[in-house]
């Protein structure tokens, strides 16, 4: 494998400073497949870290069409952007975890099924302090 520092080297002049891979090889005296190899290894051992940014947009037509059939008060549809299904499921849990973290207020109880959807919520939740003067577990079998 490559040392740590050659892949934070090569992912820094790649990504921070913009060079291609040809001109990182020319200036690191490697290949360009081995700049290549080594873009994909520090992938993959965490040192480069890819995130895209982006907002889920309403497709307000379809809520409202929705929303008036079933008589709801809210409803998000969440447009996809390509067809992978564990790629829908996030963007569909990172909207229910943002919903529900307007939603619940101090001294709300929440009600959780189990299923494949939730542990994409469950990923996309995020930390928040509520005071309660009272936490109650209960377990419904």
């Amino acid at each position: 494998m490559y040392p740590k520092s050659e892949l934070i080297k090569v992912a820094k002049l790649y990504y921070e400073a913009g060079l291609t891979q040809q001109q990182i090889a020319e200036k690191l005296l490697y290949s360009r497949p081995t700049i290549s190899r080594m873009l994909d290894a520090a992938l993959k051992t965490g040192i480069v870290n890819v995130t895209i940014q982006y907002s889920l947009e309403s497709v307000y037509e379809l809520e409202q069409e929705i929303k008036n059939t079933f008589n709801l008060k809210k409803v998000f549809v969440a447009p996809s952007y390509i067809e992978v299904s564990s790629l829908i499921n996030k963007d569909v849990g990172k909207e229910l975890a943002n919903y529900l973290t307007e939603l619940c207020q101090p001294g709300d109880v929440l009600g959780v099924s189990w299923g494949t959807t939730l542990s994409y919520v469950s990923e996309a939740l995020t930390r928040t302090k509520i005071e309660m003067s009272k936490f109650t577990v209960q377990n419904f079998y």
